[in-house]
């Protein structure tokens, strides 16, 4: 039932304090992403490639969206591969249960 129980949870970016209302069960990973975020953030800001917080903000949201969609594309890929395989091996399955099946029936008759 701790999922039902909403906190306030306060998270920092860039040194600034923020509290933000989630679910009991949400809050660690809340704080997790903060800490990314943070990261990202303060990564780019050193980079020199963003000067103010707007374009800082922007830049960061692009740049993590962008890591997710190249890790989904990745995942479809290797659950393609693993699909394929699994046919793969469905059907040596099925060619080595039908050769049994008749070899058992040549024993039998």
């Amino acid at each position: 039932m701790t999922d039902n129980i909403i906190k306030n949870v306060v998270i920092d970016i860039l040194g600034k304090s923020y509290t933000v209302k989630c679910s009991e069960s949400e809050a660690e990973l809340l704080q997790q992403s903060a800490k990314c975020v943070d990261k990202e953030m303060r990564g780019l800001k050193e980079s020199g490639k963003a000067l103010n917080l707007d374009r800082l903000a922007i830049m960061t949201a692009l740049h993590m969206a962008y890591q997710l969609l190249i890790l989904q594309k990745e995942k479809e890929s290797s659950m393609q591969s693993i699909h394929q395989r699994i046919n793969e091996l469905q059907e040596k399955l099925g060619d080595a249960l039908d050769k049994n099946a008749q070899t058992e029936f040549l024993y039998t008759e």
